[in-house]
C-alpha cells in the first residue's frame, strides 16, 4: 500500500462536538469531523 492509497488518520482522542463520534482528522492547525465537517473553531 502506497502513501497515496492510506485513508486519513483521524485522531481517536477527539470526538466531534456535532456529531458525537471519534472522526476527527487533522485540518492544518484544527481539526475537521470527516463525518459532518464541523470544525474546532478554525476557518
Amino acid at each position: 500500500m502506497t502513501n497515496r492509497e492510506r485513508l486519513p488518520d483521524p485522531r481517536p482522542g477527539f470526538a466531534c462536538d456535532s456529531y458525537g463520534q471519534f472522526a476527527m482528522k487533522r485540518a492544518g492547525t484544527c481539526l475537521t469531523c470527516m463525518n459532518c465537517g464541523a470544525t474546532t473553531g478554525c476557518s
